[in-house]
């Protein structure tokens, strides 16, 4: 997906832990458009210092074996349907992506031979991403969690209830709607 917005003339910073990779990509693509930041998300005590916004279709639908990365999905997602609420009235858009598994290196753990074939083709994730880029969608559902027409039902309805929500604080705190 990085290559993709950088070859588009986007400005790409690229987050990841292994900064032989990221140097490597910025080679690749110059200076001016790429920027790498190596950051390793096993160091705890880093992580107030760095946030870095990254969501799944578990934001929406939790998966029961994976409790505790279901919760920061689903917290990512609250704070990104908030900041939203908040800069809908500058030129700040806040727009996420939610990516199915995809085969990444991410499941090696289960072994290279399980691992790199669990979920979506990652040519596939990220042309279906970019679409939804294009057509300048600020939600890039991907996937979806059992049907596909119920999850994004329920992601819809969710978002519509918290901008209903913020609509209606806001008219109570100070009389006015946006």
């Amino acid at each position: 997906m990085a290559d993709r917005l950088v070859e588009a003339g986007i400005q790409v910073t690229a987050v990841g832990r292994r900064k032989e990779r990221l140097d490597a990509w910025v080679l690749k693509h110059k200076a001016e458009r790429a920027h790498g930041v190596a950051f390793d998300i096993s160091k705890l005590d880093a992580i107030p210092q760095f946030v870095k916004d990254t969501e799944s279709n578990i934001s929406i639908v939790p998966a029961a074996s994976l409790p505790g990365y279901s919760a920061s999905k689903a917290a990512l997602n609250a704070f990104a349907m908030c900041l939203r609420s908040q800069l809908a009235q500058t030129n700040v858009k806040v727009t996420e992506i939610f990516p199915p598994a995809v085969q990444t290196e991410l499941h090696d753990y289960m072994g290279a031979n399980v691992g790199r074939q669990l979920g979506m083709p990652l040519k596939d994730f990220t042309d279906k991403a970019w679409d939804g880029l294009l057509k300048g969608e600020d939600e890039v559902f991907v996937g979806s969690i059992g049907p596909e027409d119920r999850f994004l039902s329920i992601a819809h309805q969710r978002r519509q209830t918290c901008e209903e929500f913020a609509q209606a604080v806001l008219k109570r705190s100070t009389g006015k709607s946006s």
